[in-house]
């Protein structure tokens, strides 16, 4: 990588040099190869809402100053392909290169979806702040580390407005990355309705609705894909069922610890069994996407016989619908997953389950709960071992470093610099050890899955943000920015940056968080301010 100045674009490109600066104009006048003009369309949606840019669609010969071609040889580039599984519908190859020649921009790609991740990273080198627009004479030559770049995201515990999602997925776009997984159902509610079990889908007491309909749905995965985004959907079975089962009792089967919180699906009641699979079923319908998500993850109270064999006619239903399979780590424990499916793992060591520490904050009556939690997460050491024995590949998610919704570390501060104390009530999960920011800088997914994983095969990376603290979308930027986009990056290219240079060009990212809505992104002082970074 090269470049003469700081660059505000994140994810930094494979290879970038910047030059003189180019007068555009007022607007950006793109000319486009046949078949990109819907790619085109998106982008200039997304230029008009992040950063106040409009463009100006030009025909071929008329005085373009950015020209977009396809038929890029990716080979010819020096990226190699991008490692893992592709996640979308049709797989894509995302590289693509820049060059400038004589104050004209000539972006060359593999693909549609290449086309459309070069104007992005066109438009993050744009210099606003004139009375025209300013790019530097560009050099670039990109493509991503993993197609599977992704941000699991829980819309159960704080059910977002279509409008917020819509948000959350224009800024995705913005920093490159590829998925958004929806975890649609936990123990607190259900949000995307059934067709068949319509008392499953959420509502407040104020009897108004929370969920999404599956037009809704339908209309969210279309808005995506127009970005280029892959929504995998996740019902989370057969624990965190709490919702269905109060909706629809006779899905129960009593446990020994009888908690309206600790619920799970048995394979030994059919109602249940029908249920599971026909919810499924829905979710095929409306998904495009190649992968289904069956969660499995935390079935407290579950027999491990009980709990594997429903996770196995899980898999083989999913598989029946002609697609693969999805699942959290807990899952490899039905032994059932094949080198085509995927595990999400997320259980860091330094984040285990610690039943003293719990045993001492919780009141009495839940500490026969503490128990059922220690004797799963008691497994959770042998399940990287389950799935690479199975040749299983693995989905990156480790709590450590990549759960969002954990505490900042470095403190914050305010515009001029001065640093702020803690505010009661910030959010941020509680059980976690705090991080800094600084700390995803340095982080590489492979370096992790040859260190934590047991070389384990990587598939992508997906960051999570989990919503127990969450109650509007200022916490949700409060927790979310910025580390998601220096996740983007670690996960478009591996190489570790300079800091100082990392921190300038994420400071020059909230005017687009701004423009976005996420006004209420966390104050880093490693970022805004002064702190120390340690090494």
């Amino acid at each position: 990588m090269t470049h003469t100045t700081p660059s505000p674009m994140v994810p930094l490109p494979a290879s970038v040099h910047l030059g003189d600066p180019i007068a555009l104009g007022v607007t950006l006048r793109i000319e486009v190869a046949p078949g990109l003009d819907a790619v085109l369309d998106t982008f200039a949606t997304l230029a008009r809402r992040t950063r106040g840019v409009e463009v100006e669609p030009v025909a071929v010969g008329i005085d373009a100053r950015i020209r977009v071609e396809l038929g890029l040889d990716p080979e010819t580039t020096g990226i190699a392909p991008a490692a893992g599984f592709d996640p979308r519908p049709v797989p894509a190859d995302e590289r693509f290169t820049i060059d400038t020649h004589e104050g004209l921009v000539l972006l060359r790609s593999a693909s549609p979806e290449g086309a459309f991740r070069g104007l992005v990273t066109i438009l993050q080198a744009l210099d606003t702040s004139g009375p025209g627009l300013v790019l530097p004479a560009l050099t670039i030559v990109d493509g991503p580390a993993f197609a599977w770049r992704g941000l699991s995201f829980d819309t159960v515990r704080h059910l977002y407005p279509t409008a917020e999602i819509e948000a959350v997925i224009d800024l995705l776009a913005y920093h490159r990355i590829s998925v958004l997984h929806l975890h649609l159902s936990d123990t607190q509610g259900w949000r995307l309705e059934s067709t068949a079990y319509p008392r499953v889908a959420s509502v407040s007491t104020a009897g108004e609705r929370e969920h999404w309909t599956r037009e809704e749905f339908r209309a969210l995965i279309t808005f995506a894909a127009a970005r280029f985004i892959t929504i995998i959907p996740e019902l989370d079975l057969p624990g965190h069922t709490a919702a269905a089962i109060a909706a629809y009792p006779e899905l129960d089967t009593p446990g020994t610890f009888d908690h309206p919180q600790v619920k799970f699906l048995s394979p030994e009641n059919p109602e249940a069994v029908t249920f599971a699979t026909t919810v499924l079923s829905e979710l095929a319908e409306i998904s495009p996407g190649p992968y289904l998500h069956i969660g499995g993850d935390e079935a407290f109270g579950m027999p491990d016989e009980q709990y594997a064999d429903f996770v196995r006619l899980l898999h083989a239903h999913v598989r029946s619908l002609g697609k693969r399979v999805i699942g959290w780590q807990e899952a490899a424990r039905a032994e059932v997953f094949e080198p085509s499916d995927v595990l999400q793992f997320w259980i860091a060591e330094k984040d285990a389950f610690d039943a003293d520490a719990m045993r001492a904050s919780v009141p009495e009556e839940y500490l026969p709960l503490v128990e059922l939690a220690a004797k799963t997460f008691a497994h959770a050491p042998g399940d990287i071992g389950l799935a690479t024995g199975r040749q299983t590949p693995i989905l990156v998610s480790s709590s450590s470093p990549l759960y969002l919704d954990r505490r900042h570390a470095e403190g914050r501060v305010d515009a001029d610099g001065t640093p702020l104390a803690e505010a009661p009530g910030e959010p941020g999960f509680p059980h976690y050890a705090a991080e800094p920011t600084s700390g995803l800088n340095d982080w590489d997914p492979a370096a992790h899955a040859r260190t934590a994983l047991n070389d384990a095969r990587v598939v992508g990376v997906e960051a999570a943000i989990w919503a127990e603290t969450i109650e509007s979308i200022d916490d949700l930027a409060f927790l979310l920015l910025p580390r998601l986009p220096l996740v983007a990056e670690r996960m478009w290219r591996a190489e570790s940056r300079e800091w100082a240079d990392t921190a300038a060009r994420l400071r020059a990212q909230t005017p687009v968080w701004d423009a976005l809505g996420f006004g209420g992104y966390y104050r880093s002082a490693e970022v805004f301010g002064t702190a120390e970074v340690s090494a």
